[in-house]
């Protein structure tokens, strides 16, 4: 199935590290390709199985997508980078604190301004995030690019 849509083999990630940041991984990589996703549902899920029709009943709706959207959104701001940083460093854990202090700092800021993550530039270190260069980044500012989100509880 990767094959016929021209997908590589590593768009769905193995088991590698925090299961969270796969989940917000793949949140991502799904609106990436929501197109082959929802033809896919279209064309091979006709047997009438509740599961396939629930799944695209799902996906058809704005708050579900929404929430999967801002699911992408953690991956790319903070998970991402944090799995990076954390994991691939020879740095210990004392020496990174100002590294997460940085990123609590970003967080805050995201909880009390929320629209600011509508199209993030930066990730949880302040590092330049670029749609241009990142299909899944492309991918998640052109899903919410247009659309009117009422951020208070």
């Amino acid at each position: 199935m990767l094959r016929q849509h021209n997908l590589p083999a590593g768009t769905f990630l193995t088991y590698v590290g925090n299961r969270m940041h796969v989940l917000f991984h793949l949140a991502g990589v799904l609106l990436l390709h929501w197109d082959k996703v929802k033809k896919f549902l279209d064309m091979q899920c006709t047997a009438g199985g509740l599961p396939s029709s629930w799944l695209k009943k799902d996906m058809a709706n704005e708050k579900i997508m929404a929430q999967v959207w801002a699911l992408g959104v953690v991956g790319k701001i903070f998970t991402g980078p944090w799995m990076t940083k954390l994991y691939s460093s020879d740095m210990s854990n004392l020496e990174m604190r100002p590294l997460v202090q940085k990123s609590e700092l970003l967080l805050q800021s995201g909880v009390s301004e929320p629209e600011q993550l509508l199209a993030p530039t930066v990730n949880a270190f302040s590092e330049s995030l670029s749609p241009g260069e990142d299909s899944v980044l492309s991918a998640l500012h052109n899903f919410i690019s247009g659309r009117n989100f009422n951020w208070k509880p």
